[in-house]
């Protein structure tokens, strides 16, 4: 268990390295605001003339003591790490003096979609956060019942438009542009691009797992009666269909519940039905 958690700190951090290195190098320097508290903090850099460290570190504060307010103690514990982490290192950056490595605006749309993406999928991959926005996030999906999606395209939709009320629309498009590609880098490294998954699970905890895939993806599970090859015993497996952004929570959620629950893992290349209208899903 110990080693486990230094494996997942060691890369969390490493996540949030490269997180705060591509916002320092690619997005602070061409004022491309991709959404985000750090999409805040060039804001109010611009604004106010504060250091976006400081304006990330204040909102990542306030995010986690209201996410702390709701959830308790223990998201405090799991949050304050990444909240404390992704601001100190462009904090860091910001003092070294190093200048930026492109003046092109389209490389540092590329190579911020790279460098973001990279690091945020590792984080989320381990079971990290870097706080912020990702906390009203999920109180509103949580309290209000709020789609995940609806609240993030929101708030990020929010926080572009004022972007591009401070930076012009031309560095608006440029910063939907890196936005969408690093969704694209999160979704590589979280469950290897493809865009939907069937995950099969058979666990002696299948109602406790159940409820709360419901909660957590809001998809729909098929219970079936399986007989066990060698022990002739029957067993219940669980069969949940969800789109590839989602598989991973799914995982985590097993593996948080049933570490010794059998699973596996196959691409959908076509899924019809209520929640999906991607005939094609194939990588």
């Amino acid at each position: 268990m110990i080693k486990k958690k230094i494996i997942e700190y060691f890369y969390i951090t490493l996540g949030v390295i490269i997180l705060g290195t591509g916002v320092y190098f690619f997005i602070m320097p061409h004022n491309l605001v991709i959404g985000g508290v750090s999409g805040l903090g060039l804001v109010f850099s611009e604004l106010f003339g504060l250091k976006t460290s400081l304006v990330v570190l204040v909102l990542n504060m306030f995010f986690l003591l209201l996410g702390t307010g709701f959830y308790g103690r223990n998201f405090f514990l799991k949050t304050v790490y990444g909240s404390l982490l992704f601001p100190a290192v462009i904090f860091l950056w910001e003092i070294s003096k190093v200048q930026t490595v492109t003046n092109n605006l389209l490389l540092a749309v590329i190579w911020s979609g790279i460098t973001v993406g990279s690091g945020l999928g590792i984080v989320l991959k381990f079971g990290g956060t870097t706080g912020g926005l990702d906390i009203p996030q999920k109180i509103l999906k949580d309290k209000l019942k709020i789609p995940y999606s609806v609240g993030m395209y929101a708030t990020d939709g929010a926080i572009i438009l004022f972007g591009a009320l401070t930076f012009g629309i031309e560095k608006a498009l440029y910063s939907i542009l890196g936005l969408v590609l690093m969704g694209k880098i999160i979704d590589y490294i979280l469950i290897g691009g493809k865009s939907t998954k069937s995950i099969y699970i058979i666990s002696k905890q299948h109602k406790l797992i159940k409820k709360e895939i419901f909660e957590a993806v809001e998809r729909g599970i098929t219970e079936m009666t399986v007989v066990g090859g060698y022990s002739g015993q029957e067993k219940i497996m669980l069969v949940c269909v969800v789109l590839a952004k989602e598989s991973y929570r799914v995982l985590e959620i097993v593996r948080e519940i049933d570490s010794f629950a059998f699973v596996y893992v196959s691409s959908s290349t076509e899924v019809l039905g209520e929640g999906f209208n991607v005939h094609d899903t194939s990588s």
